[in-house]
């Protein structure tokens, strides 16, 4: 399992003549099958901050450490392959391909990576029967409720065997009942079994999950919360 750590992170944006903090000194760890939440509210830097920790953008100031390596010395390609290998992400919009069936789209990482058909189908499968799906697998997402297509988007994430996991308002499209399923099967497939949990919420019930260590952002700065370096 891996620890991540965010130290003195920012993220400036520059529009024109204008600077923008998006992210400004935020310090936190997550160490190996932890639960995080972050929230705050709409702009406060919470999407900006998953961004960093998954290596899917680069911070102004500070450092993402994985494992103690500093990620700003890796390559790109380094970057990238920790991506596909070690992360898995879920966002709020499932980003589903309409003409594959819901197996295909959870064996499409691997299958970009070159891996075998033959190998990828049986563990798409065995994913998708883990998230209560086995009898759609060969649905696609036209086919499937909201709920479910996030189903297959978790499956997705979880294709490489990830280490840490990192879901973005991963019930922002859907109704409360359905939420509440899918926070609980995210943490049945990462925190419970010793893979850690990245979690952005604008919802103060989902924030404050049980066992679940708090980050509160406020223009883009931490406001202290217990367990979290800040």
């Amino acid at each position: 399992m891996s620890e991540l750590q965010a130290l003195d992170l920012s993220r400036t944006h520059v529009r024109g003549q204008r600077a923008i903090n998006a992210l400004d000194g935020v310090s936190l760890t997550v160490p190996p099958g932890a639960f995080v939440t972050v929230s705050g509210p709409s702009g406060s830097g919470k999407s900006t901050l998953l961004q960093l920790l998954g290596l899917l953008d680069t911070p102004t100031g500070g450092s993402v450490l994985l494992d103690g390596t500093d990620c700003a010395s890796l390559s790109d390609d380094d970057r990238a392959r920790i991506r596909r290998t070690l992360l898995g992400f879920v966002f709020q919009s499932f980003h589903l391909l309409a003409g594959l069936s819901a197996w295909e789209n959870v064996a499409l990482p691997r299958l970009l990576d070159g891996v075998p058909l033959r190998a990828v189908r049986p563990r798409a499968r065995e994913l998708l029967d883990e998230v209560g799906l086995a009898d759609r697998a060969d649905h696609t997402p036209h086919e499937l409720s909201g709920g479910e297509q996030q189903r297959v988007a978790i499956a997705r994430a979880l294709v490489a065997e990830p280490r840490i996991v990192f879901a973005d308002e991963p019930t922002g499209a859907l109704d409360q009942t359905t939420s509440a399923g899918v926070i609980d099967l995210l943490l049945q497939v990462t925190v419970r079994r010793g893979r850690s949990l990245v979690l952005v919420t604008h919802d103060p019930a989902i924030a404050a999950t049980a066992g679940a260590t708090r980050l509160l952002l406020l223009d883009g700065r931490p406001v202290a919360s217990p367990g979290v370096s800040a």
